[in-house]
């Protein structure tokens, strides 16, 4: 036998011969297959084996091989059609084999597996006959029909496709050519009634599928689809689903319902509802899955979801409780929430299709949720919607809608679904009834009537067939139509008529049982049915069953639920509303009525939000009827339960009409009868009035609350909800003093406006409060219990939001009074921020830093503890104020974004916005680029746009002017006026507002924009007109960055000022660099490169230039370090000038070089084109400089006999030159991979192999090692070979005093005489030859390996080990050069400073480590997320799994992990769990 394949390649010169000698056995083959009853599931040339002479076939296929059997799948088996693949699929595939006999060419190509997919369902290939005109056109035409998408375009069987190719392979044995003929004549169809296939929607198919293909590439896509009831809007979208089912992804179905009225979010949260059942339908490992991955993505936001979807509390748990929010803030926090849990679904499981069918009736709260997860979901979304084009909100509604998508990000496509064509009706009458014969009567009379909707076809069918109009003979196996009685005479044209007329037959127990079903809606729950009618279930079973016998309704049962459990539901809505129209206007009231209690009887407690609104809505329909005093209690008391979760669902019209419908059940005298009802109802109507229509409307409510509230704690609680409510939907002003009015309630008075002298009370007695704490003894207080205390804190804690805008006095004595309720009465999840805030105070008022770094440790602990709604406020205070003084600034973005989180979800817009203002802030402090900042800016407009704060978006519009400025985009270098920005209107705007947030942020940027375009004198005026206003960044990052540019200032202007003025700047600028040391000596990776550069520029005005050159040396390697790229630009351009004033034309040249691609790289163009054009010129013109008497930096060994003269040149000037450049272009592309991979690796130890390998690059060294020499004991710390992978070594392999150790990975070839002579010289030692030097000629070297030059350089000891750089080249002799000695060194150094970064500096000297070691170590305390982690560890989880089993954030993972890895003193997680064990922190089994 030989494969399909091979006998393809040798019929390739008979094709029509190879083709009919072909056919016969492969047809018989699978025709016996399908009388065995099997389909052939895959089939492709190479799986197929046929032997011609002996008639057979075989099929071998394998799992691995399915990719070789795409290009010949029908289109049904790509799981993308409504039906499954049956006996004709295979007939398509072997259209596909035919194809390619008949013309050497598959139909199709394609490049992967969508693309087979998509190609094979909507793409038709060229016919046969045009590709090879050999083939006869009507063979082409049988080959076409198999080839057909539709399988009913198909044959439908093997004999069928056989007699037509006999019928072909006779004529053209007789005649050589074959005659047209009908094709399919001998199909007999066989299915009845069950077929779902779609007719005429072919291009309305290709339009959802090409939104799915984009959806699946990240791309926000809708369509909406319109039409007339019946047309076939929810088929063609189930269709669809049908021909996606194979990918993977979410399909989220919701339906909005019309006879219930509008009901909140009922067709979002009941589609979410269906997934999470089917969740918790899935194997144990799934759910614990899923529970992890919903758990870690809405966090605390869980608890806005779980009270309405309580099938999600089933599936995570319970989260918990959030803390109440505005009205606005709840919508958003809401929809946040909602946005978070359906991206779980997008991210994880591919794309999401979210359809909701007629939402012509869909409520508002519902139609703005769709609109915001289209915009906010991240990655694949399609969203589709089907509506009503017969609608008033069909013309009125969609453009909105549409627009609204738009806006949102996603491309949206409209379909209209017209009725079906004549012909689409007979096609499909035809493929209903199984036959084309015999029904051309038929078809007439169903498509006059129908008008070619597809629904009243079917409906017109199910009439006929019920009075014996249309039959099946047995004997003719046809079905017959007749309409001997006359019947269809008196047949009403509307559908609706149609489907009443069937319902009247059915039995009068059913009718009544089916009127009151459609009062539950189109879908009902069979328990309810059965509560509400008094009957059980398996009764109602039983007369309902002939409404199913009938097309009237369809029973929804499945597997392992319980009888009472399924649920019916009607065919159509159409057919709903037409039994709805059976009732008279009373009946309609008896039956709500009766729903309404059936609902509540049945359901009980555990009613969920749509059963519970529901209910309610039933009875309020019914109000009327209910006259029992207790009864209209009850139903205000689920009026109330109603207003709530209406209001829990940020649906607040809703939740107004709940509330005043239970107010109005109220009876006479109900403040005094019955309180708590009349209290809470009148409650929530007060918030829903404030919200919807304003103060104004809402204050009497609020006046009758106070008046009627019979309790100081009740008032407190209306307090505190207008202050809540006024707080950014009112003014500041009345947020605060009402937020005080609950204060005063209990007992504590508090000045609106604290005077400096009451301030400085406060805080004098707080500090005495705290006299001789340790934050041992803080975080060992009790947890506070007491109800006062409880309440008091909370209230102010209530009032930080508004305060913090409305005076800044006012802030700081609420925190003063947190921190004492809680130094009396305990601690609390307020407590955390209180202790933060303190911190912030010690380190700005009390000028002590460490004492802030203690409260800072008490804040992070108790939030942890305690984990409460208000923790983002704890790291906003960590993110602004207090982390930074004493840890890495780039800390702050990640409290930052923890704040940032956190307030999101607890819905504090006004945190949410400030912070992402001030992380924008913190990122242009840290100047590693303007792309970074951009990004950040990007975000922060983002939010604020959303949240509405203008004042906020001002700053942040200000600061893409900034960037512009660096970019060359505004009208001029000194200017931020660019298109669509007035930098006068803007900042006149700004400065008006005197915020703390804004005003400061824009003054930096403006001193720092005009001193880098060298408007020095500009930039000082401004620098020192602020200073009176520095008030305003006590605190903040901008503190010390006002202080870096106020030295720098004034050392740009100081030669030129004289008198008063000179006095003015250089006592700013002492006291400006006395700041920046202190600040330096307590966090050095902040500020000490900028006192470093601050300092070398006082030595350069002092002439201190050997001073000056050191301190900016020492800058740029700690900014670099860093990742600071513009301060180390700065201090290089400042370098590079006091270069050029001493005539060190290569420094200067190298150092300007470096500037200007360090500006570049920061982004800021214009400044990097300007360094070019201004001191590239400079260079030239002192090429040709005298040498200066200074001593070179080190000591060349050369080889013997060579004078190298006074100049030290061999070549022209002008090769010097040349060579000199490249060397620059070399170490400025260097340079840039080194930022790059400083800024772009997570990894340290990455970074350390990136420099490694850059330094064997511009070396060109065949080998590099950095190794660390104590004695004469050399380890390896890093080393790059060529050809062979950057490696880094653990530090436990460095030489150490307890231990001599040889390093694990020696260096091959290297002479430890060389090291040693460097070690002991203290000077970089360059062999331009290994044999001809003088020196070192006779040193041996290892392995016979032996290099022809060599560099070797000792960089600085830190008390320790000595480092050194070893590098070799084995080619060329005279591989290093002077010039590259300097280069290296630097990126050396840099390596070293990464690593001790990294907490794996080189291990201290004996005498100090002999020292240490007498000392007592101070005991280790873990958190209890720490041990936790540390646990998790040990047992080989990795970070996401930790974070997935303790449900927190992989970030926070990280975070804690790095503070275990200080706190134990190691460098990995293996050295953690051992250290942690031999400490007894950690049992290891």
């Amino acid at each position: 036998m030989q494969s399909l394949a091979q006998y393809i390649k040798s019929a390739q010169d008979n094709r029509l011969s190879g083709f009919f000698s072909l056919y016969p056995p492969l047809c018989e083959y699978i025709a016996q297959r399908h009388r065995q009853g099997d389909l052939v599931a895959a089939f492709s040339p190479e799986h197929v084996y046929v032997d011609l002479e002996a008639g057979e076939v075989e099929i071998h296929t394998a799992p691995e091989d399915i990719d070789r059997i795409l290009p010949y799948i029908s289109p049904e088996q790509t799981g993308s059609l409504s039906r499954g693949a049956d006996q004709r699929s295979i007939l398509y595939s072997l259209g596909v084999v035919f194809y390619e006999v008949l013309t050497g060419a598959l139909p199709f190509y394609a490049d992967d597996t969508l693309g087979w997919i998509y190609i094979h369902l909507s793409s038709t290939p060229q016919p046969p006959h045009t590709v090879n005109p050999e083939v006869p056109e009507v063979l082409s035409e049988v080959v076409m029909k198999l080839l057909a998408k539709s399988p009913d375009d198909r044959y439908h069987s093997v004999d069928a496709l056989q007699a037509d190719l006999a019928r072909c392979h006779r004529q053209w044995q007789d005649t050589g050519s074959i005659e047209p003929f009908a094709l399919g004549q001998a199909d007999l169809y066989q299915h009845l009634l069950r077929r779902q296939e779609l007719f005429g929607r072919d291009r309305e198919m290709a339009v959802l599928a090409a939104a799915y293909r984009e959806a699946k590439l990240g791309r926000s896509q809708a369509v909406l689809i319109s039409g007339y009831p019946g047309v076939g809007k929810t088929a063609l979208v189930n269709t669809f689903r049908t021909m996606i089912n194979g990918d993977k992804g979410s399909f989220l179905y919701g339906k909005c319902p019309q006879i219930m009225g509008e009901v909140p979010y009922t067709p979002v949260l009941e589609a979410v509802k269906i997934l999470i059942r089917q969740i918790l339908s899935r194997s144990q490992t799934d759910l614990e899955y899923w529970k992890r991955q919903i758990r870690s993505a809405l966090g605390r936001q869980g608890a806005v979801l779980t009270e309405l979807i309580p099938e999600l509390a089933s599936l995570t748990g319970g989260f918990p409780a959030l803390r109440a929010a505005a009205p606005m803030e709840s919508e958003r926090r809401f929809r946040a929430a909602f946005t978070a849990l359906i991206d779980v679904f997008v991210r994880e499981d591919g794309p999401l299709i979210f359809f909701l069918d007629d939402i012509q009736w869909i409520d508002p709260a519902s139609l703005e949720l769709v609109t915001s997860l289209v915009q906010d979901v991240g990655g694949s979304m399609l969203f589709i919607g089907a509506y009503r084009s017969n609608t008033d909100w069909a013309l009125s509604e969609v453009s909105s809608l549409t627009q609204n998508l738009i806006d949102g990000g996603a491309t949206v496509r409209k379909l209209h679904l017209e009725a079906l064509t004549p012909h689409d009706t007979e096609e499909m009458i035809s493929s209903i009834l199984g036959q084309a014969d015999g029904i051309a009567d038929l078809v007439v009379e169903v498509s006059r009537r129908s008008g070619g909707i597809p629904l009243y076809i079917k409906q017109l069918l199910l009439n006929l067939y019920s009075m014996g109009a249309l039959i099946f003979s047995p004997d003719e196996l046809v079905w017959q139509y007749t309409d001997s009685t006359g019947q269809l005479a008196g047949w009403s044209e509307d559908v609706v008529d149609l489907v009443l007329d069937r319902i009247k037959r059915v039995p009068a127990m059913t009718l009544e049982i089916l009127k009151f079903a459609a009062c539950l809606g189109r879908w009902f729950p069979l328990d309810i049915l059965s509560a509400a009618l008094k009957q059980p279930a398996g009764a109602l079973i039983d007369y309902l069953q002939p409404a199913v016998e009938l097309g009237i309704l369809l029973r929804n049962s499945y597997a392992g639920i319980e009888l009472a459990d399924s649920s019916y539901e009607f065919t159509h809505d159409k057919v709903a509303e037409a039994v709805f129209s059976l009732l008279s206007e009373d009946e309609k009231t008896q039956a709500h009525l009766k729903a309404g209690r059936a609902l509540l009887e049945a359901r009980s407690s555990a009613l969920d939000d749509h059963e519970l609104f529901a209910a309610v809505d039933h009875l309020n329909h019914a109000v009327d009827l209910i006259d029992e005093p207790e009864q209209r209690l009850l139903l205000a008391e689920y009026n109330l339960k109603a207003a709530m979760r209406a209001r829990a669902s940020v649906a607040f019209q809703a939740a107004l009409w709940y509330s005043e419908m239970g107010i109005k059940l109220l009876p006479t005298g109900h403040w005094d009868s019955h309180y708590e009802l009349s209290f809470n109802l009148y409650s929530q109507h007060y918030w829903c009035k404030f919200l919807l229509e304003g103060f104004e409307a809402a204050e009497p409510i609020f006046q009758l609350l106070i008046e009627k509230a019979c309790t100081v704690e009740d008032k407190v609680v209306l307090y505190n909800d207008k202050a809540a409510l006024a707080t950014g939907y009112y003014t500041d002003e009345e947020a605060v003093s009402s937020g005080l009015a609950a204060l005063q309630l209990l007992g504590l008075t508090i000045p609106m406006r604290p005077s400096k002298q009451y301030l400085a009370r406060e805080l004098i007695h707080t500090w005495w409060m705290l006299r001789g704490k340790t934050a041992e003894s803080l975080l060992s207080l009790p947890p506070m219990t007491n109800r006062w205390a409880l309440q008091t804190i909370s209230t102010l804690a209530n009032l930080i939001p508004p305060a913090t805008v409305f005076d800044p006095g006012l802030f700081a004595c609420i925190v003063l009074q947190m921190t004492k309720v809680s130094l009396r009465y305990g601690n609390s999840a307020y407590s955390a921020f209180a202790f933060a805030t303190y911190g912030f105070i010690c380190a700005t008022q009390l000028n002590a830093l460490n004492q802030a770094a203690s409260f800072q440790r008490v804040a992070l602990i108790l939030a942890t503890q305690y984990g409460d709604s208000i923790n983002y406020m704890v790291y906003y205070v960590l993110a602004t104020y207090l982390n930074h003084w004493h840890k890495p600034l780039r800390e702050n973005l990640s409290y930052g974004e923890q704040s940032y989180r956190l307030a999101d979800e607890q819905g504090d817009v006004l945190f949410a916005g400030a912070i992402q203002v001030e992380m924008a802030l913190i990122r242009y402090v840290l100047g590693d680029s303007l792309e970074a900042l951009s990004r950040q800016t990007k975000a922060a407009k983002a939010a604020n746009t959303r949240y509405g704060i203008s004042d906020l978006l001002d700053i942040l519009y200000t600061v893409d002017q900034y960037i512009d400025n660096l970019r060359g985009g505004t009208v001029s270098p000194t200017s931020f006026t660019g298109e669509g920005y007035n930098e006068d209107i803007v900042s006149a705007r700004m400065l008006k507002t005197e915020s703390g947030i804004t005003v400061p942020f824009y003054y930096l940027m403006k001193i720092r924009s005009l001193y880098l375009h060298g408007a020095f004198e500009a930039a000082w005026e401004l620098a020192a007109t602020v200073y009176p206003e520095r008030e305003a960044m006590v605190g903040k990052i901008s503190q010390p960055e006002y202080a870096y540019l106020l030295c720098l200032t004034a050392a740009a202007v100081l030669p030129r000022l004289t008198g008063s003025q000179r006095r003015q700047a250089k006592s700013l600028m002492k006291r400006g660099l006395k700041q920046l040391r202190r600040w330096s000596k307590a966090c050095e990776d902040n500020y000490l490169h900028r006192y470093k550069l601050a300092s070398a520029e006082i030595h350069r005005i002092h002439g201190h230039r050997q001073r000056a050159i050191a301190a900016y040396e020492e800058a740029i390697s700690l900014a670099l370090v860093q990742g600071c790229t513009l301060d180390a630009a700065i201090a290089c351009e400042l370098a590079g000038k006091l270069y050029l004033e001493m005539g060190y034309d290569q420094n200067k040249q190298a150092h300007f070089d470096s500037a200007s691609r360090l500006y570049e790289k920061y982004g800021a163009i214009v400044k990097a084109r300007e360094m070019q054009e201004q001191y590239g010129a400079a260079a030239e013109r002192l090429e040709h400089a005298a040498p200066t008497n200074e001593e070179a930096p080190h000591q060349r060994v050369r080889e013997s006999g060579k004078d190298l003269g006074p100049s030290g040149r061999f070549h022209s000037l002008e090769a010097v030159e040349v060579a000199e450049r490249i060397a620059e272009r070399a170490n400025l592309l260097a340079l840039t991979e080194a930022l790059e991979s400083l800024s772009s690796r997570q990894d340290l130890y990455g970074v350390v192999e990136r420099l490694m390998e850059i330094i064997l690059e511009r070396s060109g060294a065949e080998r590099a090692y950095l190794l660390a020499a104590l004695d004469e004991n050399v380890a390896v710390i890093a080393c790059k070979e060529s050809g062979d992978k950057a490696r880094v070594f653990p530090s436990s392999q460095w030489p150490g005093p307890a231990a001599a150790r040889k390093t694990s990975a020696p260096i091959r070839g290297y002479s430890e005489g060389i090291i040693r002579y460097a070690l002991h010289s203290g000077v970089p030692i360059i062999i331009d030859d290994t044999e001809k030097d003088p020196l070192f000629s006779q040193y041996s070297f290892d392995d016979g390996y032996k290099p022809r030059s060599i560099l070797c350089l000792t960089l600085p000891a830190q008390g320790g080990p000595t480092p050194v750089l070893y590098l070799d080249n084995n080619l060329a002799t005279h591989g290093f050069s002077e010039e590259l000695t300097g280069f290296v060194r630097r990126l050396a150094l840099l390596i070293l400073q990464i690593l001790a970064t990294a907490g794996a500096a080189l291990n201290p000297s004996q005498e100090s480590t002999a020292a240490a070691a007498k000392e007592e170590p101070a005991p280790i305390s873990l958190t209890d997320k720490e041990a936790a982690i540390l646990s998790l560890m040990a047992s080989g989880l990795s970070n996401a799994e930790i974070a997935r089993r303790l449900q927190i954030a992989e970030g926070t993972v990280k975070w804690h992990t790095n503070r275990l890895f200080k706190k134990l003193e190691v460098e990995n997680r293996t050295q953690a769990v051992v250290r942690a064990a031999e400490l007894g922190l950690l049992e290891l089994e």
